[in-house]
């Protein structure tokens, strides 16, 4: 790679990092995830075990440990490094965060296919935010897309930038650091392992035989990975509870399909096959390059193998959690979570686009002019992708390429998600106005923004599914009691959770203490 290449790389995504950086300066909580909003207390509850002593999650923070600790950490780290807020500490991550996102996937995209403006191409359309199966996305945007997922994700090709057939050490250290970096996001994480082993199984075990090396390449990813497996499963409880209460539970925070993986498959990869068409049609072309053309053959069986695991087993993960929650009448609760690692599958999609475009800079008469000419009208396009001239237009129109830059580096706008300031208006009040004991009930943001102690949610039981499953069920009997009262009933069933504010868009029958727009704060009266 020339040296001007390399800074020009380094240059664009310092680029693209600062100002996405710069636009989400004025971001407040609201701006970010609800992973993120149920994240940050957590590390106000590590700082000050003082706080949200009557919250649903937070009471007790064994209910949380089990929970990515490495990111946590992270954000703790930077808060603590440079005397800041959470909020602050966060947007330095996410800046950082895009930067190496930038900068790894590149790297990686060279080494496949050794093409400077193929490798730019892909680099940056694996930013635009793509929506998978499961409830889940790919991508990294704006500051609401900062999760540990992202984090993860920005360090994904590391191992894969290691892997250097015929040298034995690289396979360890690469081995070890694809586990390691699991701990980051471990649903994600499971995915690019199972991904590294098609390729070391490929390389070691068929091409090579090496099954010595093979076998401590396995032991070294087993070693990264140990960090969360001791963790997880020290701190995820597996006693007794109501099985069937339970399952009910659940299926108030996902979909029911996730119990089932024919109707899993059914309601997410078939019922909007146009979205995946991108990223499916790529491999099938590639396929057929590859009937003609052998030097094609390697990558796409690699593509195919690993599309075929990462949905066939996630999906099988549930029938063998049932089988041996029935043989051994235990009490897993895992496989609605790992169906979710079959996400990576698109991923694929992405390097046969590249492969593609290698065919056509070598087979094709000026091709690498192609290519270059192919690669300045993307990077046109997704510079003015946000033009009204493009909505409701396939791929340009889509997420997938409108939020690869943010609206101060395009032409035109898509919605503004730096957050919403009449809501940040009350918790701002809240902060300066309510007691730090106080106890809230209406909207899980409370948490992260003003550090007090919120029941009732829905957002925030999610952490307990794993963390602490008695008080999750007790959660759904109460959502269930909720979900059966009126206005005047729900504020005494809340004084009774010794609740003492209620944030909502309802008019209830008493004056607001404060008011933002929609937004009410009341001061919950006694019931004695």
């Amino acid at each position: 790679m020339k040296k001007q290449e390399i800074i020009s790389v380094i240059l664009i995504n310092l680029i693209i990092a600062g100002a996405f950086w710069i636009y989400h300066r004025p971001s407040g909580y609201t701006a970010l995830s609800g992973d993120n909003n149920n994240i940050i207390p957590i590390c106000h509850k590590k700082d000050n075990p003082a706080l949200f002593q009557d919250d649903l999650y937070l009471n007790d923070l064994e209910n949380v440990r089990y929970y990515t600790p490495f990111y946590v950490e992270t954000l703790r780290g930077i808060k603590h490094l440079f005397r800041i807020d959470y909020l602050e500490a966060l947007k330095i991550l996410f800046f950082l965060t895009h930067l190496i996102y930038g900068i790894t996937w590149f790297l990686l995209f060279y080494k496949v296919y050794g093409n400077f403006w193929i490798a730019l191409m892909l680099s940056l359309l694996i930013r635009g935010i793509v929506w998978l199966p499961g409830m889940e996305m790919w991508g990294i945007s704006d500051l609401w897309t900062m999760m540990p997922r992202t984090v993860y994700a920005a360090f994904m090709p590391l191992p894969f930038l290691l892997i250097k057939p015929g040298n034995t050490l690289r396979w360890y250290i690469s081995g070890f650091l694809v586990g390691l970096v699991l701990n980051f996001h471990p649903i994600t994480g499971l995915g690019g392992i199972l991904i590294y082993m098609v390729l070391a199984t490929y390389f070691l075990f068929i091409r090579e035989r090496q099954w010595k090396i093979y076998f401590f390449t396995l032991l070294a990813i087993l070693a990264g990975m140990f960090p969360f497996v001791f963790n997880y499963f020290m701190h995820t409880p597996s006693g007794q509870i109501d099985q069937e209460l339970f399952t009910k539970a659940l299926f108030t925070r996902i979909p029911e399909y996730f119990s089932d993986p024919i109707l899993f498959v059914k309601k997410t990869w078939f019922s909007r096959p146009a979205r995946y068409f991108f990223f499916f049609f790529p491999v099938l072309l590639l396929g057929l390059i590859s009937l003609r053309y052998k030097k094609y053959r390697t990558p796409i069986y690699l593509m195919l193998v690993s599309i075929f695991l990462l949905i066939l087993l996630p999906n099988l993960s549930v029938y063998v959690e049932k089988g041996i929650n029935a043989a051994f009448d235990s009490h897993l609760r895992m496989s609605f979570q790992l169906l979710r690692i079959q996400k990576l599958a698109v991923l694929a999609g992405y390097f046969a686009w590249g492969y593609i475009l290698v065919f056509i800079s070598e087979y094709f008469k000026h091709g690498y002019l192609w290519v270059r000419t192919i690669a300045w009208i993307f990077l046109l396009l997704i510079v003015i992708s946000k033009s009204r001239v493009f909505n409701g237009m396939p791929i340009i129109g889509d997420d997938i390429v409108r939020t690869i830059l943010p609206n101060n580096l395009s032409v035109g706008k898509i919605k503004d998600t730096r957050g919403n300031p009449e809501l940040e208006k009350v918790l701002d009040y809240i902060r300066k106005n309510t007691d730090e004991n106080a106890v809230f009930t209406g909207y899980h943001i409370i948490r992260a923004s003003t550090q007090r102690s919120v029941k009732c949610d829905t957002k925030g039981a999610s952490m307990i599914i794993e963390g602490n499953p008695v008080q999750f069920v007790q959660w759904y009997k109460n959502k269930k009691a909720l979900d059966t009262l009126d206005l005047l009933s729900k504020m005494k069933f809340y004084k009774n959770q010794r609740v003492d504010y209620w944030l909502t868009r309802d008019t209830l029958p008493m004056e607001p203490i404060f008011q933002s727009g929609k937004w009410k704060l009341y001061k919950l009266p006694s019931y004695e």
